[in-house]
């Protein structure tokens, strides 16, 4: 004959006459059974979270001969078209476009 006590079953050899020696050998069922759960525990495993993620995304409009120029560039760079651009974007020097007025 089994019983329930707080979301445990026990056998009826186990029925105490005071309610509080019953909830305390409950508490010691579920401390043992979460110490045993705790040695299961495994990482999930996976990619590791980057420091810094890039998720912004820059359009750029250009003709193919210029699409094929910058590719073949970033191809001869050893570098991707992402990397390519970003590095030349941050660190490319472009020199001021000046007005000229007519008078």
């Amino acid at each position: 004959m089994f019983w329930l006590n707080q979301n445990c079953w026990l056998p009826s050899c186990f029925a105490f006459s005071e309610a509080s020696h019953a909830n305390a050998f409950v508490q010691v069922i579920k401390i043992s059974v979460m110490e045993e759960r705790k040695e299961y525990v495994r990482n999930k495993g996976g990619r590791p979270v980057k420091s810094v993620k890039r998720n912004k995304l820059i359009g750029v409009k250009c003709t193919t001969t210029e699409r094929f120029i910058i590719e073949a560039r970033a191809t001869a760079a050893h570098l991707t078209l992402s990397k390519f651009l970003r590095i030349s974007g941050l660190t490319g020097k472009i020199d001021m476009r000046k007005k000229v007025f007519s008078v």
